[in-house]
């Protein structure tokens, strides 16, 4: 009886295990954002984790990012004069954004 104890010990002990894992897993999400006016690159574009702002990074001088978010999560590519885009995270992205021209105009 003390061996099945055991047993039954260990399997619920890895379930808890695997669900941590399963629960934890990140995406490495990278990728370009570029204008869709003029297929140039947006420059200093704000890219975060939807509903976690303080996960977020810039686009460099070539309009590329690097980010890792929860496997699932949406990221939120934001930058002035651009309507936001909001997409699923992967591993290698081609964000294009539309001029906002609303914005512009005001």
């Amino acid at each position: 009886m003390g061996n099945h104890w055991k047993k039954l010990f260990l399997a619920v002990a890895m379930f808890f295990v695997m669900a941590g894992y399963l629960f934890s897993q990140t995406v490495q999400t990278s990728g370009v954002v570029i204008s869709s006016t003029d297929d140039m690159p947006v420059i200093g574009a704000i890219v975060y984790e939807e509903g976690n702002t303080s996960n977020g990074v810039t686009t460099d001088a070539d309009g590329r990012f690097f980010i890792s978010v929860p496997a699932g999560k949406n990221i939120v590519v934001t930058s002035m004069g651009y309507r936001d885009v909001t997409i699923p995270a992967a591993t290698d992205m081609t964000v294009i954004m539309d001029e906002d021209f609303e914005m512009l105009e005001e």
